[in-house]
């Protein structure tokens, strides 16, 4: 997890398009540059229980990308219809399966239209029954021309 920095690395460099992040330079403007370029989808979901789906969805797009609720709103609806949450949208993680919720935290990192989606182990911690539909949705990723780096125990 060093690609999006959550884990600093003490040396080395990593170049995602036209921005290198060099570890041995503290640049904080840099790292920004670097995170806008990715976006993580957690092994446990990560959503934050007292939001709604679309909350946890559009928040990094006010928060981090300083976009205005009204375009965020638009872009997390079409992201959740993309991931088949449309319906789910006003919903609490508590109220979704963990299925959906692993899709929810996939449209969380697609709405912010990341170069380099990162998943942790994104189907570990679902039922086998609903490990196929989180495959499912990254195989359209991937259909759709996503870079993706998956770290997963699946075969």
């Amino acid at each position: 997890s060093s690609l999006n920095t959550l884990e600093k690395a003490d040396k080395g460099q990593i170049k995602i398009d036209d921005v290198t992040k060099d570890f041995t330079v503290k640049d904080r403007q840099n790292t920004r540059d670097l995170i806008l370029k990715t976006a993580m989808v957690f092994q446990g979901h990560a959503l934050f229980d007292n939001m709604t789906v679309l909350q946890n969805v559009i928040e990094g797009l006010i928060r981090v990308k300083k976009m205005d609720r009204e375009a965020a709103t638009k872009i997390g609806l079409s992201t959740l219809d993309r991931v088949g949450l449309s319906d789910r949208a006003n919903y609490y993680p508590v109220q979704l399966s963990g299925g959906q919720q692993q899709r929810a935290g996939i449209a969380r990192a697609m709405a912010m239209q990341p170069e380099l989606l990162l998943f942790d182990k994104p189907t570990s911690a679902l039922d086998p029954e609903l490990v196929g539909e989180v495959l499912s949705a990254m195989k359209e990723l991937a259909q759709e021309g996503h870079t993706m780096i998956v770290v997963t125990h699946e075969m």
